[in-house]
């Protein structure tokens, strides 16, 4: 039998209340909550970055291919190209390439009524990705395509709609400058209503058919404005936009959407940092907590440690029955912590009751993320951190002698 556990063991589970039990679950509680936070943050920052990463994606996909006058800017119109049917082939063939579609974009004004609003239209053709986008329909359909010309049919953020006073079904005037005294009107139906959370898209955006685009550019059926490239693994992204780039013939340019939105994505990388602060910070707490807590049972069980060095126990066996201590506190306050961490995460990715101010944070909820492979990875360096930080303290017990110690009050 190991003596330095059982007479751990004893103490912890002993009927009577002493200090050290006392001491013992109140580390073991703040230890639990130190967990807790750490994963708390991890999962709520991790889905905070994936799910307003996904919105930007959805939109306008991982990377755009354009000429380069354009390329510096999502909202400028672009003076095209003509669509490329073996470039688009190559691109698709490249590994890691999931799906390739043409798009372009112009400026226009939206009118119902006496009420004005101004508009980027993106433009878009059959082999646009539906699956992608609805998740931000709120209602309606995407455009119908078939017609022969070109589709009558706009979807319009939930916003413009709002301040257009319309409805999926209802119908409005698209007003498009091309000179000074060139003016002209197209009349629309709003075949659906979309909401992205992210203001500059909700803001400026509504989709048509690239075809009316088209028209209104005086452009010939084969122009588009770029391609957006969806690929399968967001780590392999720089690595499949250089191979596009090598691809591409004098004029056009490939650009992944970071650099089109720097301001989103350098945002979300300074979440990133913060979670691995918070969670350093956490740890560092956990640690300080076990250390002043073994600190405190040694100088409270100095008789005893004395006692059992009178009867021959050496210093090694006296530190075990600390370090079994350690090893309890630490495995059921990460365990605790494991516990009411994920299961607040869990209760908020399924009832959504931390609310957020969308304008600001692009989300109505935090939205949670469970990566396991972080979170064992962050449970078992607390584990291992904490109980390699608690070796040094356990060594004040050789320095203790049996006279002093039983002396000791």
């Amino acid at each position: 039998m190991n003596w330095s556990a059982y007479i751990a063991r004893k103490i912890i589970t002993a009927p009577q209340q002493s200090f050290s039990k006392f001491i013992i679950r109140l580390s073991v509680v703040a230890t639990g909550v130190s967990v807790a936070a750490m994963l708390i943050t991890l999962c709520l920052v991790n889905g905070f970055q994936a799910t307003v990463s996904q919105k930007v994606f959805s939109f306008w996909g991982h990377i755009h291919v354009e000429g380069y006058s354009q390329s510096r800017s999502i909202m400028a119109e672009e003076e095209g190209f003509s669509a490329n049917d073996s470039l688009k082939d190559a691109i698709v063939k490249i590994p890691g390439v999931v799906h390739v579609q043409p798009f372009a974009t112009k400026s226009a004004i939206l009118k119902k009524d006496e009420t004005f609003n101004g508009v980027v239209l993106k433009g878009i053709d059959a082999s646009f990705d539906w699956k992608n986008f609805n998740n931000f329909m709120e209602s309606g359909t995407g455009i119908d395509l078939a017609d022969t010309s070109y589709s009558r049919q706009i979807v319009l953020s939930k916003k413009m709609a709002n301040d257009l006073k319309v409805k999926t079904n209802d119908t409005l005037l698209l007003y498009f400058l091309r000179s000074e005294s060139n003016i002209q009107y197209r009349k629309v139906k709003v075949a659906g209503i979309f909401k992205t959370g992210i203001e500059e898209y909700d803001q400026s955006f509504a989709m048509a058919d690239i075809r009316l685009l088209r028209k209104m550019n005086v452009w010939d059926s084969s122009r588009i404005g770029g391609y957006e490239v969806w690929v399968k693994d967001l780590k392999n992204l720089d690595t499949v936009n250089e191979k596009i780039f090598n691809l591409l013939p004098n004029g056009l340019n490939s650009q992944t959407i970071r650099k089109q939105y720097p301001n989103i994505f350098d945002w979300l990388d300074v979440q990133h940092q913060t979670k691995w602060i918070v969670i350093t910070i956490m740890a560092i707490v956990a640690i300080i907590n076990l250390i002043t807590c073994l600190l405190i049972l040694v100088l409270e069980r100095t008789k005893m440690v004395g006692l059992l060095q009178s009867l021959g126990s050496d210093n090694a066996s006296i530190r075990e029955i600390f370090l079994w201590y350690a090893a309890y506190i630490s495995l059921v306050g990460i365990a605790l912590g494991s516990i009411l961490g994920l299961g607040l995460c869990w209760a908020e990715d399924q009832f959504h009751f931390l609310k957020m101010d969308e304008a600001t944070y692009y989300v109505s909820y935090a939205p949670v993320a469970f990566n396991w492979l972080q979170i064992g990875l962050v449970l078992l360096g607390t584990m291992l951190i904490c109980f390699l930080a608690l070796i040094l303290p356990s060594y004040l017990v050789s320095r203790i002698t049996p006279v002093k110690a039983l002396r000791f009050q």
